[in-house]
């Protein structure tokens, strides 16, 4: 969907939300699943306080879940956990920038 080309932040929104949800179902647990897909859907969808800053972001993002992905894949549940483990601390540390950023934005509107 996002290869070849710069990653369109609408695109990668919807596939961001199907691949978690995705991964979630993997687990067989589905509180996790409604979880994940409370805070996708719901919050994170609909909030530029998450959105990812630039196409940078976004390519570190998409690379991180296509690592989890490809992990998955390969049935190499030790490396998918590493992986998952990186993508959610680099997306820890892009969301209080996200977040100043939209205050900012609100600030000056």
């Amino acid at each position: 969907v996002l290869e070849g080309s710069a990653p369109d932040a609408d695109a990668f929104l919807r596939l961001d939300i199907q691949v978690h949800i995705g991964v979630a179902r993997l687990t067989g647990n589905p509180l996790f699943v409604a979880m994940l897909t409370f805070v996708h859907e719901k919050i994170l969808a609909s909030s530029e306080d998450y959105s990812l800053p630039n196409q940078e972001s976004l390519q570190e993002s998409l690379g991180g879940l296509t690592e989890v992905v490809d992990a998955i894949a390969a049935g190499d549940m030790v490396r998918a956990q590493l992986a998952a483990v990186a993508h959610i601390q680099a997306s820890s540390r892009r969301m209080p920038i996200a977040q100043k950023r939209s205050q900012r934005h609100k600030e000056s509107a």
